[in-house]
């Protein structure tokens, strides 16, 4: 699993709208509350390049609770070409300020959006996660009209990278 669009906004916008149920309108007012009060950079943006300065405050926190998931080398993204490119991608403007933390000075829509733009920042400086897939098939004798054929897939994650599945799961 890949933590790749974690900083663009479109990517954070249409899958939060889709859970939340929330108009474009909805996510500007949320958005713009939370840009407005400088926990989160420019909101407007698809780059999804990250100042050295926020990868190594990140990556502090990282090292201070999970390190673990910290990745022998950092990992940088790049963006598509036609993207907006002219702002740092979407992230707390403070990695050591959890959600929690900030959950008293935000209205619960903000506090669910906050939680998941910091989330998946901290996702995006960890090492991926590592699944194991089996694949097994069973085609059954032909009948008529055609062979049945029959699959089945199992996973299972040797290194969990829990934050990026718990932002891509809310």
């Amino acid at each position: 699993l890949s933590s790749r669009h974690v900083g663009e906004a479109s990517m954070v916008k249409r899958p939060t709208m889709e859970r939340r149920g929330w108009k474009a309108r909805m996510w500007d007012v949320e958005v713009e509350g939370i840009g407005s009060v400088g926990l989160i950079t420019y909101m407007r943006t698809d780059s999804l390049r990250i100042s050295e300065e926020a990868r190594a405050q990140g990556n502090d926190y990282i090292k201070e609770h999970w390190v673990e998931y910290l990745p022998d080398k950092p990992r940088y993204f790049k963006s598509r070409a036609n993207a907006q490119d002219g702002h740092e991608a979407i992230r707390p403007t403070m990695p050591e300020l959890t959600p929690e933390q900030a959950k008293k000075s935000l209205t619960a829509d903000q506090y669910k959006l906050y939680n998941l733009i910091w989330k998946r920042f901290m996702a995006s400086l960890m090492a991926n996660c590592i699944q194991n897939t089996v694949a097994r098939r069973l085609a059954l004798p032909a009948q008529e009209p055609q062979e049945v054929d029959i699959r089945r897939f199992y996973c299972h994650l040797t290194r969990p990278n829990e934050l990026l599945i718990a932002s891509l799961t809310e």
